[in-house]
């Protein structure tokens, strides 16, 4: 996971675990991928008004989230994709959430 400083490094974990470790645009498997390919992408960007919230964060590949830049998700993403994006962030982290602090609180243990 990326070390990025602007988000717990537990929420990092679950949001990743919520998208299957997948990125939500070119759906590649980044179980074993070198943890700085492993990114959150704003859908909407901070500058434009989006927040930190996990309805605002997909995982993308480094790759994905370099080229989409600041384009809008209605002009990088296509609508089978966008409607996979609304279902994943449907779903409710608490649950991730709760594995991903299990697994950090083992980590110190």
């Amino acid at each position: 996971m990326n070390g990025g400083k602007w988000i717990q490094p537990a929420k990092r974990l679950a949001l990743n675990l919520r998208d299957n470790f997948t990125c939500v645009y070119c759906l590649k498997n980044l179980h074993g991928a070198d943890p700085r390919d492993v990114t959150l992408e704003h859908l909407v960007c901070r500058v434009d008004g989006g927040t930190n919230h996990e309805s605002n964060l997909v995982t993308a590949c480094r790759s994905c989230n370099s080229k989409r830049q600041d384009l809008p998700l209605s002009k990088f993403a296509s609508i089978e994709t966008r409607q996979m994006i609304r279902r994943n962030c449907k779903r409710n982290l608490a649950k991730y959430l709760k594995l991903a602090k299990a697994y950090f609180a083992d980590q110190v243990s």
